[in-house]
């Protein structure tokens, strides 16, 4: 479990200056860098889901 909900927190809370850093440089103005990571981290954590079981017949 803390698979799915620390680890993501923590990395979007240090990856969230770098990204913040490269979107200011592609000149984008008001940015905090959360645009970028929240929904990169929230898709590649999805990942780590189990499969749903098939439903039995």
């Amino acid at each position: 479990m803390v698979i799915l909900i620390a680890m993501p927190l923590v990395l979007m809370a240090s990856t969230r200056p770098a990204f913040r850093a490269a979107l200011v440089d592609a000149g984008y103005d008001g940015v905090n860098g959360a645009e970028q990571v929240v929904p990169g981290t929230t898709v590649m954590f999805a990942f780590f889901l189990p499969p749903r079981p098939a439903p039995s017949s």
